[in-house]
Formats: structure tokens, C-alpha cells, sequence
């Protein structure tokens, strides 16, 4: 399957041996990864408007590109949209009603996560962000093959984030995980971000 094939891809970048996929997408350019990277970036970095832009409507809770025409125009470009956003929901300038509503429940969605980040592990802010999105949910009702063969890969992300927490946490004692919890999203940020090819 798709999902299989990240680990010959990572055995091979960690090899530093080139290679090129074919009749696919490397596992980091799947547009079901970029997107958890995406939610994992935003509660890194709340100020990245490109992951922002990237998963504020996926999968689709009903903010649309008009919505969001009207959210980027208001914006200044002095200061986060994330920022602006905040203060939209906190006191609403341009959106009101189901918008409005629309809107505050994902901010108050990703700054739950935000945090919750240093006290928690990687595998179970994953799976918050999963379940708070009722990402895998929208797939299966899809109900198509390329749906399903998304789940999987979500899977086989699943085994990304736990290989990479028995790396950093293994023999450590629970005083030691609780201080590195903070450091891991940051981490496997950096480490993974070298797998993805830009958009």
C-alpha cells in the first residue's frame, strides 16, 4: 500500500541515497500528511498563516472562501492573522452569526491543543487533533478507495509519531519525559520538515 512505502523512504533519506517515487507522492507530499503537519505547525507556531489558510476549512466546517476573503482583507498585516482572528472572536468586528460561530470554534479548538502541548505526549495530541476534527470521520464517509488509502496513510502517521516519541523518550524516567513533553512537537518538526517538499 501508499502507507508502506515511508519506510523505504525514510530508510533511504536516512541513507542519503536519492530516490524518486513513481506513480505516487512520497508519504510527506500526501495532501492527508501535509495537513496534520499543517495542525502540528499551528500549534507550534499559531502565527503560521499558511498552515492556518491550509486546514482552516479541512476538513470542511463550513468556512468558505468568501469567509475567508473577508477575514484577509480585514487583517492589517500588522501582527498573526491568528492574532487578529483572536480578537475577532473575542470581540466580533466583521463576522457575526453561524460565521462568527464558525470561526470561534476553531480558534478555540487549536488554542485547546496550544495548550495542552507541553503536557502532553506527541502520539495523544495527534490523536486530539484527529478526533477534534473529525478528520478520519469525513474520510470514511467518503467511502472511496483514495478516502480509505488516506486513513491508512493517517495510520502509518500514527507509527511516525510513535517511533519518534520511543526514540526521544526511551529509558527516560517520568521526571525526564515530563520535561522534554514540552520539546517533542518542536522536534519532530524540525526532523520531519526535512521529508516534505514544499507546496
Amino acid at each position: 500500500t501508499h502507507a508502506q512505502s515511508r519506510l523505504t523512504e525514510e530508510y533511504l533519506r536516512q541513507a542519503k541515497l536519492p530516490y524518486k517515487v513513481v506513480g505516487g507522492l512520497r508519504f510527506f507530499d500526501r495532501k492527508e500528511i501535509k495537513d496534520m503537519m499543517a495542525y502540528l505547525r499551528m500549534v507550534y507556531n499559531s502565527s503560521d498563516s499558511v498552515s492556518f489558510k491550509r486546514v482552516i476549512n479541512t476538513p470542511a466546517r463550513g468556512i468558505g472562501k468568501t469567509s475567508l476573503d473577508k477575514l484577509d482583507a480585514a487583517w492589517s498585516r500588522e501582527g498573526a492573522l491568528w492574532d487578529y482572528l483572536g480578537n475577532e472572536v473575542r470581540q466580533p468586528q466583521i463576522f457575526s452569526g453561524k460565521a462568527h460561530k464558525k470561526f470561534a470554534d476553531f480558534y478555540g479548538m487549536v488554542e485547546n491543543w496550544i495548550q495542552l502541548q507541553p503536557t502532553i505526549l506527541m502520539s495523544e495530541l495527534y490523536h486530539r487533533i484527529l478526533d477534534d476534527t473529525k478528520y478520519v470521520e469525513a474520510l470514511k464517509v467518503e467511502a472511496t478507495e483514495e478516502a480509505l488509502d488516506r486513513v491508512e496513510n493517517l495510520e502509518e502517521f500514527n507509527s511516525v509519531v510513535l517511533e519518534f516519541e520511543e526514540r526521544e523518550l526511551q529509558g527516560l524516567s517520568d521526571e525526564e519525559v515530563a520535561r522534554r513533553k514540552p520539546l517533542l512537537l518542536g522536534k519532530f518538526l524540525e526532523q520531519t520538515t526535512l521529508a516534505e517538499s514544499p507546496d
